[in-house]
């Protein structure tokens, strides 16, 4: 293959058990030789299309880059959403991924759309790569069997909508991993030093927080 270049697309917030399958699933295409690169949005897409309704960020940028590298990813390239980008059509936006990584293969899920208000399809992008010379390999959702819930599939959404309800332990078993908060240790009201329990006070940027709790 040109290169063994498997290139993955998304935001990919969270990282979790659905991204780590198509970043497997990657690399099984290009083997342990081959590159596997991530082209992520930074920041998320609707903080130019909805800026009033971005969803909260699961991960910062550093962890996220961080999570992708430990999962296996090469190389993670942020592209950053400007009016340009957005406006391309699907035709348009695949030409410039071609010119700028000279990919071999694309790996995605069944419902990933790119382009202008989202208009490319997988079946777009397939007819893409037999013109341009790559191929695409589509991946099965993940779904876990979640206590007192069932079978669910795996998605950044479903986790923040767990975590927004305190389910702390059923976000963990979607991400494959306990969820964790990253941000800066700044100065509070230091109660806790009265009651003899210092504590820390993180300023969690645009992270997100579950639900209150003990």
């Amino acid at each position: 293959m040109r290169g063994s270049t498997a290139l993955l697309i998304g935001n990919f917030d969270g990282l979790h058990l659905g991204h780590r399958k198509l970043v497997r699933t990657a690399r099984e295409q290009v083997g342990v030789d081959g590159r596997v690169l991530a082209l992520v949005f930074e920041p998320h897409p609707a903080q130019m299309l909805r800026p009033d309704s971005v969803p909260p960020r699961l991960t910062t940028a550093a962890g996220r880059r961080r999570l992708l590298e430990a999962a296996g990813v090469d190389e993670v390239i942020e592209m950053e959403p400007t009016a340009e980008r957005l406006g391309q059509s699907p035709e348009q936006f695949i030409e410039w991924v071609v010119t700028s990584f000279s990919p071999s293969v694309i790996v995605e899920g069944a419902d990933f759309r790119f382009g202008r208000n989202r208009e490319g399809t997988i079946d777009r992008l397939r007819e893409l790569g037999r013109s341009s010379d790559f191929t695409v390999v589509v991946v099965d959702p993940v779904t876990v069997d979640v206590p007192d819930v069932g079978v669910v599939e795996v998605h950044s959404g479903r986790i923040r909508e767990q975590l927004m309800s305190g389910r702390v332990r059923d976000a963990a078993l979607l991400l494959g991993r306990p969820w964790s908060l990253h941000g800066t240790v700044v100065q509070g009201d230091q109660r806790g030093r009265e009651l003899n329990m210092p504590t820390a006070n993180l300023d969690h940027g645009a992270s997100m927080l579950p639900r209150d709790g003990i």
